[in-house]
């Protein structure tokens, strides 16, 4: 009989939960895959004008409604070779472009604000279906401009539960993003009902129309190895991973499977203005980004398993090149 590993995370528990580290040092078969950020798909998104504002390093756990995702499984002719099956593996679609971000399970994503910068981006994006949703986030680091008109965040009922309502942008029939209560200290989330620039704001100005450019980039980051699950070799398993790696495997051997997501993201971050008078007037803003999202394995030919969707070293990475604006500043 296969055993599956027992879920511990519930509500009650998921705000004590430890947040995803980012990676120190390059990982194992990192130096066979092409991590160039240039090319890949292109999406562009609206950047929504209210965002949530949290506190630097704070942590918020969404309810998302509907669910999209369904975990990634082992190949149907592998799953009788599992001694025992560990954590799932998600898809992986939605992502911070600067805090951190980790499932908790079906339809529950935990996401930590960053520390250093004072906004972020939470997007759902399915490059084969076009849809999308984007959570904007305002961090309320000590001297950057306030919200002008902040309120509190909506509290409803959800599956009896009180959340409270976030201001999100999509092109999913009824999506929703909701917050629960924070179990940290914080209060309620507040939304910020007008867009703010992204950069520091120029005090003068000469001409018709400008912007200002800052560009930020995260070299590798990557979750904790969460454990898939165990294997026994079998014929068939031996047989499909010396066919595409050319790793001989000894039949009945026993291997612990871990799994973990890695990233590498560029922003390109601009703020629009027209100018009068010498006076610049903020019209909107836009944010390039450029992400080579990729999983590996321990052993790395247990990708083989999964069918190796983004896995290295069975498939390349996923490629993204996206844009998300508002405002009179297109992308």
């Amino acid at each position: 009989m296969i055993k599956r590993v027992k879920q511990r995370m519930t509500i009650a528990t998921i705000p004590g939960l430890i947040v995803v580290l980012l990676c120190a040092t390059l990982s194992h078969g990192f130096g066979q895959i092409d991590t160039d950020i240039a090319g890949g798909s292109s999406f562009s998104l609206p950047l929504p004008d209210q965002r949530v504002i949290l506190q630097p390093g704070q942590t918020v756990t969404f309810v998302v409604d509907p669910w999209l995702e369904e975990p990634i499984e082992p190949l149907p002719e592998f799953r009788d070779a599992f001694i025992e099956f560990g954590e799932p593996i998600w898809p992986g679609r939605w992502f911070a472009l600067m805090g951190d971000l980790r499932y908790l399970g079906k339809g529950i994503i935990e996401y930590r604000a960053p520390i250093d910068e004072g906004f972020d981006l939470i997007v759902y994006r399915d490059e084969t279906t076009g849809e999308y949703a984007v959570l904007a986030v305002t961090v309320d680091i000590s001297g950057e401009e306030p919200c002008p008109e902040p309120v509190p965040a909506p509290l409803i009922k959800y599956a009896g539960l009180d959340v409270y309502l976030m201001p999100v942008q999509s092109n999913i029939a009824g999506m929703r993003v909701m917050a629960l209560p924070p179990g940290d200290g914080f209060g309620g989330p507040v939304i910020c009902l007008t867009g703010r620039p992204l950069n520091p704001r120029p005090s003068r100005c000469s001409g018709s129309s400008f912007t200002t450019t800052r560009w930020k980039a995260f070299p590798m980051r990557c979750t904790d190895w969460k454990y898939r699950g165990t294997i026994r070799v079998t014929a068939d398993i031996q047989a499909k991973v010396w066919a595409k790696l050319g790793i001989r495997l000894t039949i009945g051997a026993t291997f612990r499977v871990e799994e973990r997501e890695c990233r590498i993201t560029k922003l390109k971050i601009q703020d629009c203005y027209r100018c009068r008078n010498g006076v610049p007037e903020y019209v909107g803003s836009r944010v390039f980004y450029w992400i080579v999202h990729w999983s590996e394995f321990r052993p790395s030919w247990a990708c083989v398993i999964y069918g190796g969707q983004y896995a290295i070293p069975c498939q390349p990475p996923l490629r993204m090149h996206d844009c998300v604006s508002n405002g009179d500043c297109p992308c």
